[in-house]
């Protein structure tokens, strides 16, 4: 789950055209999931600053029920 959560930030991340580097990231996992179970990650901003961003990556079961929550923050480099 974090690798997918992962993958969502930095997409998420570095859409904007400069380049982003994480400075620090957390998951919070609030279910379990059996082995086949698709997953969805669903990337936002929440905050910009002039060189760093916030991020919340949410992560939904098939159900579209939460599973886990992802936040993180970059440095942008441009």
């Amino acid at each position: 789950m974090y690798s997918l959560a992962d993958a969502a930030f930095a997409a998420a991340s570095n859409s904007r055209g400069d380049t982003a580097v994480a400075l620090e990231t957390n998951i919070s996992y609030l279910e379990a999931v059996d082995v086949g179970c698709v997953l969805t990650a669903t990337a936002k901003e929440t905050h910009v600053g002039n060189r760093t961003a916030e991020y919340e990556v949410v992560l939904t079961d098939e159900e579209d029920e939460r599973i886990a929550t992802f936040r993180g923050r970059v440095y942008r480099l441009g």
